[in-house]
């Protein structure tokens, strides 16, 4: 019976391997302002991003340095690798799925030359942000510092 009460909650993998930390330390103000949401940042040690959750891919951007993914309890997440590699126009991303697909919980989205990536100057700090933040009553880190795609990272209650 209390059961109906109870919040419900959706908790989020990582979606890259590496180094959590709070989005208020990302280097770009619009992310570390949440003005996209709210989320956290990890930055990677490995080339690949996979999906945190169970979901639909709802948005591929065609340049491969990001995508979004809506999970089964509604959570728009959106994986954005790097600080302005949208520059990059696709040279070092490539894309594994496409808008529309189902995923599963750690399957490849995108595939990233990381090394190459910060050789051409940029940061490879990985955004994962929630974009409907507006609809969590709370949305909390559960790991910061070493991760890697199979870790919890983000927890989220509905309001």
């Amino acid at each position: 019976m209390f059961k109906m009460f109870k919040a419900k909650k959706d908790i989020l993998a990582s979606p890259v391997s590496g180094t959590a930390i709070p989005l208020k330390d990302v280097d770009d103000v619009t992310f570390a302002s949440e003005m996209l949401g709210k989320g956290i940042a990890v930055v990677p040690s490995e080339n690949k991003v996979v999906s945190p959750c169970d979901g639909e891919v709802a948005l591929i951007f065609e340049t491969g340095h990001a995508v979004s993914v809506v999970s089964k309890e509604g959570a728009e997440i959106l994986i954005h690798i790097g600080i302005n590699t949208v520059n990059l126009s696709g040279k070092y991303f490539t894309k594994l799925v496409t808008e529309g697909q189902s995923v599963k919980k750690g399957e490849a989205l995108i595939e990233f030359d990381r090394e190459a990536i910060k050789a051409e100057g940029y940061d490879i700090t990985t955004m994962v942000i929630i974009c409907n933040s507006s609809e969590y009553k709370e949305i909390n880190a559960l790991k910061k510092g070493d991760v890697n795609n199979n870790t919890e990272l983000l927890s989220l209650v509905k309001k």
